[in-house]
């Protein structure tokens, strides 16, 4: 072979008897006898006057024509050592430093190379790959800018391109970087894999799914891209898909610390929460350096209102990673739901200051300014929510949101937001805003629809199925004390709903009358509600009420299918099928005497009819109700019953009891 015989060269030092030898060994070389060139060779090195660097670099390239890899950087860098430069050793030195993770030596070489004029594309490309290996992010991105001139058609510097400029911040150019790889090669997994990350980076959630779905038909066996897609479903609220995504990564890699992360993180949002607490658990066994899984667990842990478990395990999460903006979140909540507001309401600042734009940041801060009663303060930032990931959303252009501005004339368009009760408590304001001069529509959801005809303040009601009529501004209905200046004395009223007298007279003529004190109940919420594992109770929990002498109504609209029988056991009436819609529900409040509510839609609808109302409320309640209070501004005839431990239900029910048998007497 021409390369070892000009390897082997000058000879003119050697012996005759060892000119010879390196003659027959350059034969057998160029024969294929790699054996008998490697021993001749070898036995060279010793020779006087032999070229030793060049005989090194010669057993180089037979230990790399067989494989071994290791052995051939040994000579080549032996060869190096003996000060042989050349343009055949330099690249595949190299790339053989590069392969060994030697990378300050393969940069080094790399530039090696360049000097020697080698202005190769391939060799710009893995100079970039070493450079960004090194963190050097900037300089490998002209390393492969260079090989692209070279070697336009080549995927792979495009993908590494993508690499590059997503480690450099210019995500957008780092995904026109990964799809002009993809255009190259379709079937290119890696660039599939890369785009779905930074896709979902960049909160694309749907396409980022679609890419990180792509890697995998082509390569399923990447526990990496299954959590990506597990993420992206997660952050899509698709969290059952979630979790099976998270599964088959742990399948494929069981120790993935991550993958058990964000299971945990899917259980959560699936109300699994002892089992969110397991995998978050298992997370931190497997990597106890992982804060995230400590604040993972602490979230389960707070949905369960173990506050105090909690709060030892963001601490932990903090001592491992101090900067933790989540984690200081999270714990704010928690100080502030075992009454610690001051506390609470300093880590919330913290968590802003460290990272403005936090989820929930903002947010959290008003709440407790809600919860401790600065309604100025409170809903002011309460309009956070607005631009939290889980919503709610605007439903029109911020340009067209009321914020205090004069009104006379103008058509205002309320619109319905976030739940029944929410509605039902907020409406209220409709007629402060109409005695500023405006021209009041009030939008709710299709079932409030009949019931808030008879509300004072709007010129006219529609639903949400409803045309939009033409509206000069809008306000989402639990805006309106932020838009009014309201504090807490401002939102008192008595009595603004009201049933039909129709409605109400049918109903007690249904009931009949036998003299006893009829109450309404409802005992669980809306099961899409984030707390409503906590707030909402059972029926069993309710049995201390059903032999106390009282005439029972569920005020319910549906009933699990096991509950008739229990209803009927314990003399609770129930019409499922005549409560179609609120209006009805009011009629039949109406046609009670009082009732007994866990924190409800109907508790906000019996209270705004004026009926008295003992209110349920779990150990840890919404903002709306303070912290302590037995009574609230925003319903005059409301008791709130409050846990003193939570999920049990004795406490607050043994208050209502007392407080009927006074209405009683």
């Amino acid at each position: 072979m021409s390369q070892s015989a000009s390897a082997a060269t000058p000879t003119a030092s050697l012996s005759v008897e060892d000119r010879a030898r390196l003659e027959r060994a350059t034969e057998l070389h160029g024969a294929g006898d790699l054996d008998g060139a490697e021993a001749l060779y070898a036995a060279l090195l010793t020779a006087p006057g032999a070229p030793v660097e060049r005989l090194q670099f010669v057993l180089g390239m037979l230990a790399e024509a067989r494989g071994d890899k290791a052995k051939a950087l040994a000579h080549y860098d032996l060869s190096a050592e003996a000060g042989f430069v050349s343009t055949e050793l330099a690249p595949r030195r190299a790339e053989l430093l590069r392969r060994a993770g030697r990378t300050p030596e393969a940069l080094a070489a790399y530039d090696l190379c360049l000097s020697l004029g080698l202005d190769r594309p391939d060799l710009h490309h893995a100079r970039g790959v070493v450079l960004a290996a090194l963190g050097r992010h900037a300089d490998a991105l002209a390393a492969y800018d260079a090989a692209a001139v070279g070697d336009p058609e080549n995927p792979k510097v495009q993908g590494n391109r993508g690499v590059a400029l997503e480690a450099l911040g210019r995500s957008d150019e780092a995904v026109a970087a990964y799809r002009a790889a993809l255009v190259l090669d379709p079937g290119y997994r890696h660039a599939h894999h890369n785009l779905g990350s930074v896709l979902l980076k960049q909160e694309k959630f749907e396409p980022a799914a679609q890419s990180l779905e792509r890697a995998l038909r082509i390569d399923p066996t990447q526990p990496e891209t299954w959590n990506l897609l597990g993420v992206a479903r997660c952050s899509q609220d698709r969290h059952a898909e979630a979790l099976v995504c998270v599964d088959h990564a742990i399948e494929l890699r069981p120790a993935y610390a991550e993958a058990h992360n964000n299971r945990s993180i899917a259980l959560r949002w699936l109300r699994r929460f002892d089992e969110a607490i397991e995998s978050a658990s298992r997370a931190h066994a497997l990597d106890p350096t992982m804060a995230a899984a400590l604040n993972s667990r602490a979230v389960a842990l707070m949905r369960l209102n173990r506050h105090e478990e909690a709060l030892f395990d963001l601490n932990a999460a903090l001592a491992l990673k101090p900067r933790f903006a989540s984690a200081i979140l999270n714990r704010g909540s928690a100080l502030e739901v075992l009454g610690e507001v001051d506390a609470a309401m300093a880590d919330f600042r913290e968590a802003l200051r460290l990272e403005p734009e936090i989820p929930d940041g903002e947010f959290n801060l008003g709440l407790a300014y809600l919860r401790l009663g600065d309604y100025r303060e409170g809903f002011s930032r309460y309009e956070r929510r607005w631009d939290r990931k889980a919503g709610p959303y605007l439903p029109h252009p911020r340009s067209q949101l009321w914020q205090g501005q004069d009104l006379h004339g103008k058509k205002l368009l309320i619109t319905a937001e976030q739940g029944f009760g929410d509605m039902i408590q907020f409406c209220r304001f409709a007629a402060d805003v109409a005695a500023q001069g405006a021209r009041v529509v009030l939008q709710v959801q299709p079932p409030l629809k009949r019931l808030m005809q008879r509300l004072a303040g709007p010129e006219r009601v529609i639903g949400l199925d409803d045309p939009t009529p033409p509206f000069d501004l809008y306000c989402p209905a639990m805006n309106l004390p932020r838009a009014l200046n309201l504090d807490l004395a401002g939102v008192r009223r008595g009595r603004y709903l009201f049933a039909s007298d129709d409605d109400i007279a049918v109903w007690r003529d249904a009931l009949g009358e036998d003299g006893r004190l009829r109450v309404g109940l409802a005992w669980t919420g809306n099961p899409g509600h984030e707390n409503d594992h906590n707030r909402s109770a059972t029926l069993d929990a309710f049995a201390p009420l059903f032999d106390r002498g009282f005439d029972l109504v569920s005020l319910q609209k549906q009933h699990e299918p096991d509950e008739h029988r229990a209803l009927e056991a314990a003399g609770v009436r129930a019409f499922d099928s005549r409560l179609h819609d609120f209006s009805d529900t009011a009629g039949l409040i109406g046609a009670c005497d009082a009732v007994v509510a866990v924190d409800t839609s109907v508790a906000h609808l019996a209270a705004a009819l004026g009926k008295p109302t003992f209110i349920l409320l779990p150990k840890v309640s919404d903002w709306r109700w303070m912290n302590t209070r037995v009574e609230t501004p925003w319903y005059p005839t409301a008791r709130l019953c409050r846990q003193t431990a939570a999920r049990d239900w004795s406490r607050p029910l043994a208050e209502a009891i007392d407080g009927l048998e006074g209405l009683g007497r």
